[in-house]
């Protein structure tokens, strides 16, 4: 009996630390640096233990995290762990003035948080523009061996399901971005000068390399957008778009605003700078005898969403911002920025090399990257049959071509909202306009999000107030709440909508005005359809509809972590322009936080040669 008491308290101390998981530490150094990815001259950026991007943070699911940030860079830094939940450490959600003091050069800050769900994300710099700078880094994160998974949905084959864990197993995460020759400063100033809101960039790299590609005119011409040749016509505009591939700066999409075009230095809009890296474009390296490949595309850009495919491979959706859905095969996905999307690629092809297309999704640019998948270590091309043109549309003649986005997944297992809510806000999405300029936004729908509010001192987390401002929601600990947001025409634009510390449920969105109040109201008055109660997409970040007559969008989410979580668009320049608010989710509840992350301001306190203690979040230990 002994034994076996004995036994059973050794097998229960081994289950505790499975669940425990191990303590993973992870140390970064913030500094300035010259990017330069497309050979096309060097601008100044920012790097990550002395690369472009960051190097990758592999965890397994229940891993503690202890990640130091040293901060040798000029300006303040924080970081944002993207899609990471948070449940018990609001105080390592990233945020100046929010949940933390900036880190202040020459400075460093220890985020501790707790890997509870797998999948892909990103770690990011969240102040100015520095993800526009180059501060960012893939987060991977294994998923419990028993977790479940939907390969039988793919294939009923055992092996096969076997070998498509073992793919996902070591998955391999490529990080999408646009990219600018100009330095966020620098782009940010040419904005303001302007008066313009700048939607033109040069190139689409992976993983920190690519090319700046310059089609000719009648390239431009042929894969134009026929939408985009009405409104050009309709403001007669006879040229097309510009040399660079750009929607010109038209007063129509700008908005109502003076516009300093002469102070925009032409290679923003007019002129394509060919650089020398077409052979640096990204390689993934498979071998055929594992017969499945896992990718992750993960789109950590400012500005534009992306249209994927993989010239002879159909992908197999599996997961999307870290949730398991149920398989869509796919000729094409569409990844908005912050989204994170897995796919499985059958290796079934003849050995060599095949295109990995990425092209911008929407019709106010034409530009694309490519990366290279590469079977068995035999780089020779293959006999690689695209479906699509450079801008990411079907060929003529291509029938059944399918595109898969974010708001189609559904969970797996199958999840479901509550049938009503306690609470919903409704936000309007605009720009401000005269006279303020054309690069400030809001979302309240009353003002914008300002950027010395990362200065508040002490943080939000730290001092819950009751003051009422109209960037500030309050919600309580579980209970439902929705959130409607509508975006104002006449062009309503893409928004990728992220909301930091958890998932929420997108349970409608469409076309046209909303001018109801609540989601029951909508359900009323729309046609039937139009919301999804019963497996609607589960998510992070999410995209609005393009729209010429206004566009809306419903969440719905269950307050299950207290804390004050930034709601915002993920496009780099409308955040840093004000689209953004904060949301105080479980004031009824409000954390009690650990007396040196209370105590920190921004300044290194800790002696040298000191580091914190992983149990107590507060003592300092040899």
């Amino acid at each position: 009996m002994h034994s076996f008491q004995s036994l059973l308290i050794l097998t229960l101390a081994a289950l505790f630390r499975a669940t425990a998981g191990r303590t993973v530490q992870f140390s970064i150094e913030v500094e300035a640096g010259l990017l330069d990815p497309t050979s096309n001259g060097p601008r100044p950026g920012i790097l990550v233990n002395g690369t472009f991007p960051g190097p990758q943070l592999r965890l397994k699911v229940g891993d503690e995290v202890e990640f130091l940030v040293v901060n040798s860079y000029s300006q303040e830094v924080a970081i944002h762990f993207h899609g990471i939940k948070q449940s018990t450490t609001p105080w390592s959600d990233g945020v100046p003035g929010v949940t933390q003091s900036a880190i202040r050069p020459g400075s460093s800050f220890l985020y501790r948080w707790r890997a509870e769900e797998a999948g892909t994300s990103f770690y990011h710099g969240h102040t100015r523009g520095h993800i526009m700078d180059g501060l960012y880094g893939a987060i991977v994160i294994e998923p419990d061996t028993y977790a479940r998974r939907p390969f039988h949905l793919i294939s009923r084959s055992t092996q096969e399901q076997k070998a498509m864990a073992a793919a996902e197993a070591r998955i391999e995460a490529l990080l999408l971005a646009d990219y600018t020759h100009m330095a966020f400063e620098d782009f940010d100033r040419v904005q303001s000068d302007a008066n313009v809101e700048i939607l033109c960039m040069d190139s689409i790299i992976v993983n920190g390399g690519g090319a700046e590609y310059c089609p000719s005119r009648r390239e431009i011409d042929n894969v134009t957008d026929v939408m985009t040749w009405k409104l050009l016509d309709l403001v007669n505009v006879t040229g097309g778009l510009t040399n660079k591939g750009c929607l010109p700066p038209l007063q129509i999409v700008q908005g109502d605003f003076d516009l300093n075009l002469t102070a925009l230095p032409p290679r923003v809009f007019d002129e394509c700078k060919p650089g020398s890296a077409i052979n640096s474009n990204y390689t993934v390296n498979v071998d055929s005898h594992k017969r499945w490949a896992a990718l992750s595309f993960i789109n950590a850009g400012a500005q534009h969403p992306l249209l994927i495919s993989v010239d002879n491979h159909p992908m197999h959706v599996f997961s999307v911002d870290g949730q398991y859905v149920r398989p869509f095969t796919t000729d094409q996905v569409a990844v908005g920025n912050g989204n994170r999307m897995h796919v499985l690629l059958k290796l079934d092809q003849a050995p060599g090399r095949y295109i990995i297309r990425i092209a911008h999704q929407l019709p106010n640019q034409v530009v694309a990257g490519f990366a290279h998948l590469v079977y068995d270590g035999i780089d020779r091309p293959a006999k690689s049959r695209s479906k699509f043109n450079y801008a990411g549309r079907a060929l003529p003649g291509m029938k059944d071509v399918t595109l898969f986005d974010e708001t189609m997944s559904v969970p797996y297992p199958p999840m479901q909202p509550a049938a009503v809510t306690s609470r919903s806000h409704k936000l309007l999405l605009k720009k401000l306009g005269a006279p303020h300029t054309s690069g400030e936004w809001t979302l309240s729908g009353v003002s914008g999000y300002n950027r010395s509010l990362e200065h508040a001192d002490p943080p939000l987390l730290f001092n819950l107030t009751e003051e009422k401002s109209d960037l500030l929601l309050r919600t309580n600990k579980n209970e439902w709440v929705d959130l409607i947001v509508e975006t104002e025409g006449p062009i309503s634009r893409y928004h990728p909508m992220h909301k930091h510390g958890n998932k929420f449920f997108v349970l409608g969105f469409g076309t046209g005005r909303y001018p109801w109040d609540t989601v029951e109201e909508g359900m009323q008055a729309l046609p039937a359809g139009s919301f999804n109660l019963q497996n609607p997409p589960y998510l992070d970040t999410v995209r609005t509809k393009t729209s010429m007559t206004g566009a809306w969008l419903a969440l719905r989410y269950k307050v299950e972590q207290s804390g004050p979580w930034m709601f915002h668009c993920h496009i780099q320049p409308h955040l840093s322009g004000g689209m953004g608010m904060i949301i105080l989710d479980g004031v009824d509840d409000w954390p009690e936080i650990p007396k040196l992350y209370r105590e920190w301001s921004g300044i290194d306190k800790r002696p040298a040669g000191k580091k914190l203690d992983p149990i107590d979040h507060g003592e300092l230990k040899s």
